[in-house]
């Protein structure tokens, strides 16, 4: 792959045939994503409160995130998912229904398998990750091929949004509800939801011919480019700060004694809500304003929320910590919808999972790495000075990130134009 691959965004095919793809894909790509964010929201948000309030200690807990690493290794694979087109379907919706048959079949066998032992149950969790993460690493790919410039802004608020709603129900309904339905009914519901998410999309037939295969991905070749390494650099210490600014409120909250049906039901609930006025509101500010003053905004949402968390935990004060906690998803999430749009204009058309892995699955695990060494050390360093370094670098990363946008001229500088 030449440099200039990385400096040219590409278009093809035709922008009327993308057009017609997009929007034909729309609501299957949203229901994806929603079923994507159910799994996602109870591994993330869920179960470290629930396991938290059964003894678990913190540094233990911390072990859990493993299951989220196959969310940040992608990247490892995206070039097979790129050159190899399984026989049924399209090639992108080949990868996504052979997924989520692998993790419909995991998860059912979760529900009937309470009392298998807990490495087995991990084994068949983290392959459950794994096929998730896989489908969505498909599904962005799929995006990035037939999302018309114009539109990247509103492709990243559907990921956003759905996420949200997925996160909701995954880690706030169905975390309030567990004691309530059981292990069983919990999972076969998650069981259900997969199998309502994954039937449309066998019906899709693109309309345009699909790019041709004979260009070989390759990770390192992207790795190679001097611009994507940078960008990448950049992309991990942003996700470094937005997640260690959201991931363990929850936790946190246990701590200072909020009861676990709460920490569900208002955190579960209302986070995920702030998620998404987020997404439907950073659309439109992209299309009225330029890529600095949304930054600004949403980095200001983050820095307020960061502040009172920091006050809540020094000051115990719960009122306080539990208003941050909720709050913060908006700052963060708003960012996020910046962040998805300038990916998917960064990400080549010739090798769309493996850029896009690279660029965002990278990143993140780079940030899990991080997120559970701190936590080793949480126990010491305190909830106070955790969420002060937190206030602290988010201003950081985003002036960082807007002048990168600036001197690089990304696609995300013309979002929605």
């Amino acid at each position: 792959m030449e440099p200039s691959d990385y400096l040219v965004e590409r278009d093809s095919p035709p922008l009327r045939e993308r057009h017609s793809d997009y929007w034909r894909l729309l609501p299957r790509i949203g229901l994806l994503y929603l079923a994507f964010g159910i799994l996602f929201g109870l591994i993330q948000g869920g179960l470290p409160p629930l396991l938290r309030t059964r003894g678990l200690d913190i540094g233990r807990l911390g072990w859990l995130f493993l299951l989220l690493l196959p969310f940040g290794m992608t990247f490892l694979w995206a070039p097979w998912v790129d050159r190899w087109r399984l026989p049924w379907l399209s090639h992108r919706s080949g990868w996504i229904v052979a997924m989520q048959g692998v993790a419909i079949a995991g998860v059912t066998l979760i529900a009937f398998g309470q009392q298998l032992p807990p490495i087995l149950l991990l084994g068949i969790g983290l392959v459950v990750a794994l096929a998730a993460a896989t489908m969505d690493l498909a599904l962005d790919a799929l995006v990035t091929e037939t999302t018309p410039s114009e539109s990247r802004s509103l492709a990243g608020a559907i990921k956003v949004g759905a996420l949200s709603i997925g996160a909701m129900t995954g880690g706030g309904v169905f975390l309030a509800l567990f004691q309530s339905l059981g292990w069983r009914t919990i999972f076969l519901l998650i069981v259900l939801l997969l199998v309502i998410a994954t039937v449309p999309l066998l019906s899709w037939r693109s309309e345009r011919h699909e790019p041709s295969s004979n260009h070989q991905a390759s990770l390192l070749a992207a790795l190679r480019q001097p611009l994507m390494r940078r960008r990448l650099m950049l992309l991990s210490l942003v996700s470094c700060v937005l997640i260690g600014l959201f991931s363990l409120n929850r936790v946190m909250l246990v701590d200072l004694g909020l009861p676990l049906e709460r920490v569900g039901w208002v955190v579960g609930t209302l986070s995920p809500l702030c998620s998404l006025g987020a997404a439907i509101v950073a659309p439109l500010l992209l299309r009225r304003f330029n890529l600095a003053p949304c930054l600004a905004l949403f980095c200001l949402l983050g820095m307020a929320s960061a502040l009172l968390m920091f006050v809540g935990t020094w000051q115990a004060s719960i009122s306080l910590a539990l208003v941050g906690a909720v709050s913060v998803n908006a700052g963060v999430s708003g960012l996020y919808v910046v962040i998805c749009s300038i990916i998917l204009g960064w990400a080549s058309n010739l090798q769309a999972a493996t850029d896009y892995a690279a660029l965002y699955g990278i990143s993140r695990l780079l940030s899990l790495v991080v997120l559970m060494t701190v936590m080793q050390g949480l126990s010491r360093i305190g909830w106070p000075l955790f969420y002060a370094i937190g206030l602290a670098g988010l201003p950081l990363v985003v002036i960082l990130l807007a002048r990168a946008c600036k001197e690089s001229g990304p696609p995300a500088a013309s979002l929605d134009r």
